[in-house]
């Protein structure tokens, strides 16, 4: 399983990015399918598979989803503010509601 913001994410899997550069940002995809993990340099079991965290939309990528899940935001009753600080900036506030 990887995560990533959605430029690095297609990189990794050799997606087309040009559109993520302009308006209005549309990702090639935002939940691709596992790909075996030796097709793009990772060397693990050959057969193994790797699955890329959903991104939320063209500037809102996996990196993010991951964040999201990881601080349990969804699940919390009280509201929470996370902040991812990398190649571009993503502030999440919110709850389980």
């Amino acid at each position: 399983m990887c995560a990533g913001n959605t430029a690095m994410t297609h990189f990794l899997l050799g997606l087309p990015s040009s559109t993520l550069r302009k308006n209005p940002y549309v990702a090639a995809a935002l939940r691709p399918p596992p790909v075996r993990a030796a097709e793009v340099g990772i060397h693990i079991n050959p057969r193994g598979l790797l699955y890329t965290m959903p991104g939320i939309g063209g500037w809102v990528g996996g990196d993010i989803t991951a964040g999201i899940l990881a601080s349990g935001i969804h699940r919390s009753a009280q509201l929470i503010l996370f902040v991812d600080i990398g190649t571009n900036g993503e502030i999440v506030l919110g709850c389980r509601d």
